[in-house]
């Protein structure tokens, strides 16, 4: 590779002792951070240089510092329900964290605690910011995203906006096109001969005036035209696990730890990289013996949601949501 690519490349194995693929330097080797002492479980990250946030399975979220040879930690916040969805408005230095009964927080850098902005009565899945309309856009497990007003046949799970598009996806055979500016909407087909009956997009990123759809589960990466519509597909060696973008370059991250860089080209090319120890010692109480991967496939309601490996805690989750809905429902 010739081109120095600078920022973070939001990526994240499970597998892997939670492994972070965060930038790249002048030998243009991809540089992936260890982060072994962070005793709790990750659920998610959200990146901006300099800014990293961490989403853990304890509730916690904690905001760092990112420098070439270390990350300095800022501020611990405690939210009262796990974190679903984070996304971080650089010109407003606020962080918007959603959660599994719905709520929107919004944790600004230096304050001690968050602010309730919004609420809806279903689990968020996703979360993006228009900053030209000042929009918080969230998509849930109701068939509902919930900007839009439009019924869809299953749950939502990934957004992504650029300028006046937004594309929907989640676990439907199709994604959607929004505009806007006039709320009309084009419906894509994704599924094709010999895929899944049950296909789940993970994550989409708009780069180029394309839509790339990572699915879960899936060593496929559908690649849309956002003007004609055309459905392309890049067929990877493994099943993927994380998709990112850095000035316009796709990365992505297979299960068996191999980093690929996805050309224009839609050819791919695999990284090399070298492991370093990134987070000094950090002291994290935790009730957990390991990170729960839930996949995104078991938001279908014809499964039995979360029956497989459920914790004390999302059994107890699962109780207060219940009684929270049936105090709605009196009302």
């Amino acid at each position: 590779m010739s081109e120095n690519y600078t920022g973070f490349v939001r990526l994240i194995s499970f597998d892997n002792n939670f492994l972070i693929a965060i930038c790249f330097d002048s030998s243009s080797l991809a540089k992936i951070f260890e982060i072994k002492d962070l005793e709790a479980g990750i659920r998610m990250i959200e990146a901006k240089c300099p800014h990293l946030f961490i989403a853990l399975e304890n509730k916690k979220v904690m905001h760092f510092e990112v420098e070439k040879e270390t990350a300095t930690l800022k501020s611990t916040w405690t939210v009262q329900k796990s974190v679903t969805s984070m996304y971080f408005i650089r010109e407003k230095n606020i962080l918007l964290a959603s959660d599994k009964f719905g709520d929107v927080f919004t944790f600004q850098i230096g304050d001690s605690e968050g602010k309730l902005v919004m609420g809806q009565i279903s689990m968020i899945l996703d979360m993006v910011y228009d900053e030209q309309r000042n929009f918080i856009i969230t998509s849930d497990r109701d068939e509902r995203s919930m900007c839009m007003g439009f019924s869809l046949c299953r749950f939502v799970s990934a957004l992504a906006l650029e300028g006046d598009t937004l594309v929907s996806g989640g676990g439907d055979d199709y994604v959607t096109i929004w505009n806007m500016n006039s709320y009309e909407k084009t419906e894509v087909l994704v599924k094709k001969d010999g895929m899944s009956d049950d296909i789940t997009v993970a994550k989409i990123i708009l780069s180029e005036n394309k839509a790339f759809l990572l699915l879960e589960r899936s060593n496929l990466i559908v690649v849309i035209d956002i003007e004609s519509h055309k459905v392309e597909y890049l067929e990877m060696p493994n099943i993927l696990t994380s998709l990112s973008s850095v000035n316009n370059c796709i990365f992505s991250l297979s299960i068996d730890g191999v980093l690929y860089k996805i050309n224009s080209s839609l050819t791919y090319e695999a990284l090399s990289f070298k492991t370093e120890e990134f987070f000094e010692k950090i002291e994290i109480t935790n009730d957990f013996d390991f990170s729960r991967e839930f996949t995104l496939h078991n938001m279908r309601k014809s499964l039995n949601f979360g029956k497989k490996g459920k914790s004390k805690e999302d059994d107890q989750d699962e109780i207060e949501e219940e009684n929270s809905n049936k105090k709605i429902k009196a009302n």
